[in-house]
């Protein structure tokens, strides 16, 4: 039972055993994520709070790397200087989303435990390592060695590069956001503050309520400064940028001052400037559990000695100037960080270190004052670890730290969304060694051979028999060569279903392929098709002209144009063209399709609203457009944006012919869709805007192209910046209502001129929200927002999705029923179902 406001210590009737928890309300940012501990402040990458169930990629993630971890490297001398020695691992996908998501998403994860294992590696396998002395600069060079042992970075990056590289894992692990799976958390390292020389605590300290012995003093002191290091507010090695996504999303310079902390400029508060904050309710804790002091008593004392301490720390002419770093800030004034360099790096392993663990949260700390946990607001207790513990032994992240192999994973997406000549290039380097793992949807199912291959992973149960032997016979095609496939069951219905009985997918029946051969959209592509490929041999043997690129076709710097070609050519139409579309072309459709009085070609063509027409005012406008910002550019004295400009419209110029008038509904492309709009990327900051074609059927583009929508592709966030209007064109517009109480729903203007429902009488233009408006059909496509982003461990939400509405039975007569008589003594059994 919940209680709600001043009722909030009403006693509900449960029994007295019912465990109570109070529940808060929290305002969040960051698209409703909670992404800050309520308890402790800690900040975290993604969301604090979790449904407690498997997810779609963090458990696919685990199988991949660890059946990545057991392939034999490529046999071969010069697989051995190929990332990972040339293995290859195929994972499948049935959404095109998933597989572009999952090839960054696994990328990353893999490559962050890969760099704990070898900055663990690195300290147990270095003599002075396991002394207890080395400090960040110390360990660069040493996990440095390990790095380039393991081949983990390529020929082009220069020394400068993989140590500023090799010093961000370090610094990430300095301030770690996962700290509970990382090596601190699990009790594989411990960051010990140097003890300055001749140390002297605070009096205060020593004395009660305190009580503290000066061991105890220096601990204490530590601890409080190691809040600050966990929170971020350190300083960096010269060449490591705390603005580098390595640390997002805290990637900005933090700082502390005594009190009034500022998130605007990433100042924090040693004291807080109301209510509680780490090191004041960590000494508040202390207080109390050591003397019988009174919590109010105890926060008073706790707050005297905190800002005595902070006195000390920040005081001139002392040792402890090299431990917090004044600097000062533009806007915030003095302010301070703690220094990276004094911090000792202590493997744990085969140490005579005592390690605690928290009995309730189950932190890990190695100092123990009191049996105080160090996390914020916990009021457990710190007991010894037992090193024969089965949960503490064998903890999947701890198994990896201390017996990965140190092998690199280079991961890709193969899908639909690159571009003809970059998805060759990508299959291209995975044949032959160059990516590791390949995250592909339907486009490897059919006639791809992939040479060595030995493994598959799909992501989940495939639709049918026919998909999964598809994707299961990409592996083990070599007489050498055996096949390992690993599917994951997700949590659905489908996966599950074939889980329970895994013979009827391995062993299944196979549906013969079905093809609708009658689709008016999909057949009259095929007539353009039919007619181009004509058109395009006669324009080489008569014209000596070839067009492989938009701008050969649309725009040449000699020769005629293609589309004046084209209707040079249908003004005088070869018979063998008529010849091959009626072999083609189903006899149902010879009269929608106007064959036999040869005007169906107008709808390609028309020199002015053809589709093909449209397309090549697209591509002319287009030019000129970036044309004209170039010269406005010039004249601005902006060479740089100049140059930019003429980059875009060699994009545009040199996109593949074929495939652009496949995305302009010209012709047909692979899964035809009815319907094909694009995202359009050129004009994109970077080289990705180029190698990508964002394409999908307008149904599914108003999902993921719409602004505001994310899109992942070639490892990168797309957002959805605009809708694209064509030159000379507009978007149809159309008025729409709903009827508040029956939801029928209307669009025609003159139903919508009754103003009243023809179902339930109701107002058609009351209720709240609003059930009436215009929208447009965006059949022109979407813009792509300038920038771009790594995708992070969430993947992007979708806030646009299509609903179905009920508006009118369709305007045909009902179909004839089969009558039968039947004589039966038996009870007759009807079944019945609803469709919409």
């Amino acid at each position: 039972a919940l209680a709600q406001g001043k009722d909030v210590d009403t006693k509900c009737e449960c029994s007295l055993d019912t465990v109570r928890l109070t529940v808060y309300r929290v305002k969040t940012k960051n698209k409703g994520e909670l992404r800050r501990c309520v308890a402790c402040g800690t900040t975290y990458s993604t969301s604090t709070v979790y449904r407690f169930l498997t997810s779609r990629d963090a458990p696919v993630s685990v199988l991949a790397s660890s059946l990545y971890q057991m392939l034999p490297p490529a046999t071969g001398e010069d697989t051995r200087h190929k990332p990972g020695e040339g293995r290859k691992l195929l994972v499948f996908s049935d959404s095109r989303q998933d597989a572009a998501f999952f090839a960054p998403y696994v990328e990353r994860t893999y490559e962050r435990i890969l760099h704990r294992r070898l900055i663990l590696k690195s300290l147990l396998e270095d003599e002075t390592g396991r002394t207890d002395r080395l400090r960040l600069d110390d360990l660069t060079e040493r996990v440095l060695s390990k790095v380039e042992e393991g081949g983990l970075f390529t020929i082009e990056q220069s020394f400068d590069e993989e140590k500023r590289t090799v010093q961000t894992w370090l610094m990430q692990e300095l301030t770690a956001l996962d700290y509970r799976i990382g090596l601190e958390g699990l009790g594989l390292l411990a960051f010990r503050l140097v003890k300055p020389p001749n140390f002297s605590p605070p009096p205060q300290l020593l004395e009660a309520p305190w009580s503290l012995t000066s061991e105890d003093a220096w601990n204490l002191m530590a601890i409080l400064l190691g809040t600050l290091r966990r929170q971020g507010v350190v300083t960096y090695p010269p060449n490591v940028n705390p603005k580098d996504n390595a640390f997002a999303p805290r990637n900005k310079a933090l700082y502390v001052r005594a009190r009034g902390g500022d998130s605007k400029y990433g100042v924090l508060g040693w004291l807080p400037s109301r209510g509680s904050n780490r090191r004041l309710d960590f000494l508040v804790r202390l207080l109390t559990r050591s003397s019988s002091l009174s919590r109010d008593g105890a926060q008073k004392i706790a707050q005297e000695i905190l800002n005595e301490i902070w006195m000390q720390f920040t005081a001139r002419g002392t040792i402890w100037e090299k431990y917090l770093v004044a600097e000062k800030h533009k806007k915030a004034g003095i302010v301070y960080r703690l220094n990276y360099r004094l911090w000792e790096w202590v493997p744990t392993i085969d140490s005579t270190l005592r390690l605690y663990r928290c009995n309730r949260c189950q932190t890990v700390s190695p100092v123990n004052i009191n049996g105080i946990c160090p996390t914020y607001g916990c009021d457990g207790t710190l007991e010894p670890i037992e090193s024969d513990n089965p949960l503490w032994r064998e903890n999947h992240y701890r198994h990896l730290y201390l017996n990965m192999n140190p092998i690199p994973m280079h991961a890709e997406e193969h899908t639909a969304q690159w571009c003809s000549d970059e998805a060759g290039k990508i299959q291209e380097k995975f044949v032959h060694g160059a990516i590791n793992l390949l995250s592909c949807s339907t486009t490897f199912e059919l006639g791809v051979d992939l040479g060595s291959l030995q493994a598959v992973l799909m992501r989940n149960v495939p639709p049918s028999t026919a998909n999964y032997l598809q994707r299961a016979g990409r592996a083990g095609r070599r007489t050498d060569t055996a096949a390992f496939v690993l599917t994951y069951a997700q949590r659905r219905s489908h996966d599950l279903s074939y889980y329970e009985k895994p013979l009827q997918l391995v062993a299944g029946h196979i549906a013969p392929p079905v093809v609708v051969v009658e689709n008016e959209k999909i057949i009259r592509r095929h007539v353009h098709s039919v007619l181009l490929s004509f058109f395009f041999r006669w324009a080489y043997r008569k014209k000596g002209q070839r067009f492989h690129t938009v701008g050969e076709f649309f725009a040449p710097e000699e020769g005629q144009r293609g589309p004046d070609l084209l209707w040079e050519y249908v003004q005088h139409l070869p018979a063998n063209v008529s010849e091959a579309l009626y072999r083609i072309v189903p006899p149902s459709l010879h009269t929608a399709l106007q064959l036999k009085d040869h005007s169906w070609f107008s709808l390609i063509t028309t020199k002015r609203d053809g589709i093909l027409d449209l397309a090549a005012k697209e591509v002319i406008e287009d030019l000129r457009l970036y044309d004209n910002l170039k010269e406005d550019a010039v004249r601005q004295e902006k060479y740089g944006l100049a140059k930019r400009y003429q980059y875009i419209k060699h994009t545009v110029r040199e996109r593949n012919l074929l495939g652009f008038l496949a995305s302009r509904n010209v012709l047909p492309k692979y899964g035809f869709p009815s319907d094909v709009v694009e995202l359009r990327t050129a004009h994109v900051q970077g080289t990705e805007g180029s190698r990508v074609e964002l394409q999908r059927s307008l149904r599914i583009a108003i999902a993921e192209y719409a602004p505001g929508s994310q899109v992942v592709a070639a490892k990168r966030v797309w957002t959805g910046g605009g809708i694209y209007k064509q030159p000379g064109k507009d978007w149809e517009v159309r008025e729409y209502a709903v009827c508040p109480k029956c939801g029928r729903y209307y669009s025609a203007s003159e139903q919508l001129e009754r103003k009243t429902c023809e179902v339930c009488g109701e107002n058609l233009f009351s209720g709240w929200p609003r059930p009436y408006g215009r929208f447009l059909v965006p059949e022109f496509g979407f813009l792509a927002a300038p920038r771009t982003n790594a995708p992070g461990d969430k993947r992007p939400e979708r806030f646009y999705s299509s609903r179905i509405f009920f508006a009118d039975y369709k305007k045909q007569n009902a179909p004839q029923l089969e009558v039968e008589q039947l004589l039966s003594n038996e009870q007759i059994r009807v079944l019945y179902r609803y469709s919409r």
